[in-house]
């Protein structure tokens, strides 16, 4: 038997230092998993009070021309007001437009310059 001699380097691939990595990282989820259900949040309870359910306000844009808040018909000088009106007391201040095809771009966004200087914070665009 011949000590020392051989071939160089062994090309089998030891895998026990993966093994130990692979038990180490299962036994951290495992106790991650744990942890997660010890952590109690302490929500407060719902106010009793009115809820008023505020109905959504639409902007509409016919192809005939002219503005519609709702259903109603409004002219182009009484839109600001109209809308200035309706969310002067409103909590959440969001107006959804519906502008039909036939409608130019600009028509939309002068529409729309007119809602956000009558208060509207959010606007949402309808098919």
């Amino acid at each position: 038997m011949q000590i020392g001699q051989g071939d160089g380097v062994a090309g089998d691939i030891n895998v026990t230092p993966m093994i130990d990595v692979l038990l180490v990282l299962m036994i951290i989820a495992m106790i991650l998993v744990q942890l997660r259900a010890v952590f109690v949040l302490n929500v407060p309870a719902p106010q009793p009070g009115p809820t008023t359910r505020e109905t959504r306000i639409v902007l509409d844009l016919p192809a005939g021309g002219g503005y519609r808040v709702n259903g109603t018909r409004v002219t182009e000088p009484g839109l600001e007001a109209r809308l200035h009106a309706l969310y002067g007391r409103r909590t959440r201040q969001i107006l959804f437009v519906h502008a039909s095809g036939e409608r130019s771009y600009l028509d939309v966004i002068h529409a729309i310059d007119v809602a956000r200087s009558a208060g509207v914070q959010l606007i949402g665009y309808m098919p």
